[in-house]
């Protein structure tokens, strides 16, 4: 599934990833409709695929617990709870 055509078009942030969701979804705002389209080839492409993802990342995590040591912890909504809107 990931040597998807469509992954290979894709550069919707011309030098890297943004550093924080509000600069994500700023960013996101300029992409052309050709990068929208191809996104939405691969969301397509990721909601087709059959096996169980949430399955096979626990999976993982429960193999490989030291591999994750150093990630940084994932934002949750008490997080982002004093965000201004």
């Amino acid at each position: 599934m990931l040597d998807s055509p469509a992954i290979e078009q894709i550069h919707p942030f011309k030098e890297r990833l943004p550093s924080s969701p509000d600069a994500i979804s700023a960013a996101a705002t300029e992409f052309s409709d050709e990068v929208m389209q191809n996104l939405g080839s691969l969301d397509n492409e990721f909601f087709a695929y059959f096996h169980n993802l949430t399955d096979l990342l626990f999976a993982f995590v429960s193999k490989h617990p030291k591999n994750l040591e150093n990630y940084p912890k994932p934002m949750t909504n008490s997080n982002t709870s004093s965000r201004v809107g």
